[in-house]
């Protein structure tokens, strides 16, 4: 235990000081690091519940039904001892309109942008919810409301739009002059089609590295040996802390090794691969990778074996994974490195801090 306070309705108090914070400023009072202040901040008289458990209960008990037509402009407040809104300032649409129902029930319960709880603002047509600051609103919108993911990448304009199964982002099919639909699938454009052609080209094909005994693979689920996946996480799992959503208690790590797919693009890991590196059958490295589009690749994640450190492991398989994205045509990658590893990721690979037009055109 850290530090005690008062929750109230404009914040936290501080027992020691008296002064008034918001969750991130009375986390960051306390000295604590660990950044996920609803999930380590704990209320009521016992202590047993966390700021994340009491939204978690807050979102399971709203209801839709009582509204006599569908929302716009939901506004959300998920309050530290769970009471209601009664001023929730809703509004309605006719039954008409193009808003998907079964997208606002399932809304999510934190922001897209920043994973915080609070008061937010839902997408009418999907699950995505955000703090107003977080998307630059100056004030709850009157009218239907539609996040960045939602609208058209061309002309700007929301619905029926399709997202690209390779880069993401949203279309009309209308809007893209070489949008290409194979089966099910919708791609914006012929490069993005290529480039997912190309990928399902390389995965689970074994690469050779030199005269050594090292060789490395693009996997993914449904077209490889699922044992090998299997094996990639427990290696890159037994590396790092555990890796779970506050609000779901998702495992990122086993979400993108296994590319699962998710209802909310929040949690959409579908389109993950993961580079696994071996000498001989044994797996010595793994890198879990998305390619977006030719201008984007992240590799969130790489790691290599418990006792393999220093022996040249990340630095092949980072290589390798550099050179298969130099020959897709893929202009940038981005990480998230932690600080302790910042030094060397910029002084050993060359990267540098992501800038703000990057940053923006990464959201």
């Amino acid at each position: 235990l850290l530090k005690e306070g008062m929750v109230t309705s404009d914040g936290l108090v501080c027992s020691c000081c008296d002064e008034l914070f918001n969750l991130s400023g009375f986390e960051a009072h306390t000295g604590s690091k660990l950044r996920r202040p609803a999930a380590n901040i704990f209320v009521g008289d016992e202590a047993q519940l966390s700021i994340a458990d009491c939204q978690n209960v807050a979102f399971k008990m709203e209801t839709l039904e009582s509204l006599p037509g569908l929302p716009v402009a939901r506004r959300r407040k998920f309050d530290s001892y769970c009471q209601s809104d009664e001023d929730s300032g809703l509004t309605t649409v006719s039954s008409g309109s193009d808003v998907d129902y079964e997208a606002a029930a399932n809304s999510d319960q934190c922001c897209g942008i920043c994973n915080e709880g609070g008061e937010l603002v839902c997408c009418e047509t999907c699950p995505l919810t955000f703090h107003m600051e977080c998307v630059s609103l100056l004030e709850v919108p009157k009218d239907a409301w539609f996040c960045f993911r939602c609208l058209c990448c061309h002309c700007g304009e929301p619905l029926r739009t399709q997202p690209c199964e390779q880069c993401e982002r949203c279309f009309h099919p209308g809007c893209c002059d070489d949008a290409i639909l194979a089966g099910d699938f919708f791609f914006c454009s012929s490069g993005c089609w290529n480039l997912f052609q190309r990928l399902a080209e390389m995965v689970a094909t074994v690469n050779p590295l030199g005269r050594s005994e090292l060789s490395w693979s693009l996997l993914r689920r449904g077209r490889c040996d699922d044992k090998l996946l299997a094996e990639a996480l427990q290696l890159i799992s037994s590396r790092f802390d555990p890796v779970l959503d506050c609000w779901t208690q998702l495992d990122y790590l086993d979400a993108m090794v296994f590319s699962r797919s998710h209802h909310s693009p929040r949690l959409d890991f579908s389109g993950f691969y993961t580079a696994v590196l071996q000498r001989g059958a044994e797996v010595v490295g793994v890198a879990v990778l998305r390619i977006h589009a030719a201008w984007l690749a992240e590799m969130p994640f790489i790691a290599t074996k418990a006792g393999m450190e220093g022996q040249g492991i990340c630095r092949s398989l980072f290589t390798a994974v550099e050179e298969m994205l130099a020959r897709l045509g893929v202009e940038t990658m981005a990480l998230l490195a932690a600080k302790d590893t910042e030094k060397m990721w910029k002084n050993s690979f060359e990267f540098h801090a992501v800038d703000r037009k990057l940053k923006a055109q990464t959201v």
